[in-house]
């Protein structure tokens, strides 16, 4: 998922340096006493730092998620592994129910 911004920011960056010349070109003049040029420049500027905020915005959210689901995991597998440390089997119905958990997140959750 991260990478389809990384392909629109490749994306923007090409077509500033491909768009920029030719419209500087067919521009040179003044538009109602202002240099199109002096609107153009600010205008792509601040797109490009837009999609790096993007871009990094998004790779922050995917490493928390990729945290809490590391945490999650980690607290299923101590649970099962400290139901079976229960005396008698009585940690057997909390193992399965732990399996079932896992196996629900897993086909649920994570498509």
């Amino acid at each position: 998922m991260v990478w389809i911004y990384f392909v629109v920011f490749a994306l923007v960056l090409v077509g500033v340096f491909l768009v920029r010349p030719r419209v500087s070109k067919q521009y040179k003049g003044d538009f109602q006493g202002i240099k199109v040029e002096a609107i153009l420049g600010p205008i792509i500027t601040l797109t490009v730092f837009l999609g790096a905020i993007v871009i990094a915005q998004s790779t922050q959210t995917f490493q928390r998620a990729n945290q809490q689901s590391n945490a999650e995991a980690g607290a299923v597998q101590q649970m099962y592994k400290n139901a079976a440390m229960l005396p008698d089997g009585r940690g057997e119905a909390i193992q399965a129910a732990s399996v079932c958990y896992a196996r629900a997140v897993v086909a649920f959750d994570w498509p």
